[in-house]
């Protein structure tokens, strides 16, 4: 994103939000994890390991999510049609045998904490992982033809959206921008999306160690 990015349409809060963390975001781009996946090269079970981290990372913030939606103005912009854990498991019962194995360490300390955050703090990560969507319709086109996968089967977690993509995530970002939050607000939405980007990054290191391990 360039430094002017409030001028060209984005509000300052969002612009502000993807600058503080755009390093985090490189970084998570750039593993090796999500480098093989880019380049349909991940193999099945190198996959089916993601979808299954990216699940428990997903029913532990849908689940806290889903019971504070109601009356939460800080949550305005999440809906439960956004939510994507039963995406996954759609997506693994593609692939026969695959089951979601036990978290990786980083992911259960999230699960067991994600009950004491704010808000605020759950907003921002539900926005790196609602992000997610824009580079997962490329990344599911990679896994398709490496995979030998036809039509979505096996990629609805990373392509949820089709040919709407660009219309949710910009009216995602609409109603991020016509939030009325506080200036300690928009602190907590910027370190729960920095939270959520330092998850993935400490998951993809779990999952290349477990990688590393197996036979």
């Amino acid at each position: 994103m360039e430094s002017n990015a409030a001028t060209a349409g984005v509000s300052p809060m969002l612009a502000e939000l993807r600058e503080r963390t755009r390093e985090l975001h490189t970084r998570a781009e750039r593993h090796p994890v999500q480098a093989a996946m880019v380049r349909g090269q991940s193999g099945v079970g190198g996959y089916t390991a993601y979808l299954g981290q990216m699940w428990h990372i997903h029913e532990a913030l849908e689940s806290e999510l889903g019971r504070r939606l109601e009356g939460s103005a800080a949550l305005a912009p999440v809906t439960p049609e956004q939510f994507r854990a039963g995406a996954i498991v759609e997506d693994l019962a593609s692939f026969d045998g695959s089951q979601i194995g036990p978290p990786a360490g980083p992911v259960a300390e999230f699960a067991a904490g994600v009950s004491g955050l704010r808000d605020a703090e759950l907003l921002g990560m539900h926005y790196v992982l609602e992000g997610s969507t824009n580079g997962g319709r490329f990344i599911a086109m990679a896994i398709r033809k490496g995979l030998g996968l036809e039509g979505d089967r096996g990629t609805r977690y990373l392509d949820p959206y089709g040919d709407g993509q660009k219309a949710r995530w910009g009216e995602f970002c609409a109603a991020m921008s016509g939030l009325s939050l506080e200036a300690t607000e928009r602190e907590d939405v910027v370190a729960g999306a920095e939270r959520m980007f330092g998850l993935i990054i400490e998951t993809f290191d779990a999952m290349s160690e477990e990688a590393s391990r197996t036979p």
